[in-house]
């Protein structure tokens, strides 16, 4: 799955949404908010917010991203991220624009770190 428009990052609106959301540590000054604000702790959380249907496309976007960033930190710290594999898989099956948005910024343009896992959450 090509992306033919490019999903560089989220809002700033959905930032400050997201960050509210997960009581997230923001200073409002990341370069990479995504990547920055990774927290697997918060994985469950993330997914219940995600998975509940609520928030619209950018809010969701943002959210997906900083969940996905938090699955490659526990996979970097050794965190077992199986309990969560399925359900954000669940997640992007269910709702093509969003996949299509995480596709192109985690695959396409090369961000993820753990690329096996990002295919495995967003094209299976």
């Amino acid at each position: 799955m090509k992306t033919e428009t490019p999903f560089y990052t989220a809002t700033p609106e959905s930032q400050l949404k997201i960050n509210e959301l997960l009581d997230l540590p923001a200073s409002g000054d990341e370069y990479s908010w995504e990547f920055e604000l990774a927290d697997s702790a918060k994985l469950d959380a993330m997914c219940q917010h995600l998975e509940s249907g609520q928030l619209d496309l950018e809010d969701s976007s943002a959210l997906a991203l900083v969940a996905i960033a938090s699955m490659e930190e526990a996979v970097d710290n050794s965190i077992d991220v199986e309990p969560f594999l399925a359900r954000l898989r669940a997640v992007f099956n269910a709702n093509e624009d969003l996949q299509v948005r995480m596709v192109s910024f985690w695959i396409d343009q090369g961000n993820a770190e753990h690329t096996e896992m990002s295919i495995n959450i967003l094209l299976n």
